[in-house]
């Protein structure tokens, strides 16, 4: 089967701290996603601008692929493969609380 393009997103609000995790990545069984860029977005017009970073799997130190201090809105150019059961995550910190924070993703996705 031939590639496909990747659009996918996930959504998170942020905690009373400004803190919140959305994951994204193929969940099917013998899926693949290329990424190849993300955006992050904080719905509206935030008062407090917050931090992102991105990793692959869970937010620790060893695998942050990332990070900005605009994380309301921001894109960059990644290639990072993912197989299923792997994710990005992005990590935003000190942003409003109660704010829908978005990280979205494209690239190609291959079913085989």
């Amino acid at each position: 089967m031939p590639d496909v393009p990747l659009n996918e997103s996930a959504s998170v609000v942020l905690n009373a701290s400004g803190y919140g995790v959305a994951r994204c990545g193929p969940g099917r069984a013998g899926t693949s996603w290329r990424v190849t860029s993300a955006a992050v977005s904080v719905a509206g017009t935030p008062v407090k601008v917050p931090q992102i970073r991105l990793y692959i799997g869970e937010p620790s130190p060893g695998s942050e692929v990332t990070n900005s201090y605009n994380g309301a809105r921001n894109s960059t150019d990644l290639d990072v493969p993912l197989v299923s059961g792997q994710y990005l995550s992005a990590e935003w910190s000190a942003g409003d609380a109660g704010a829908r924070a978005t990280l979205s993703i494209f690239g190609t996705r291959a079913v085989r």
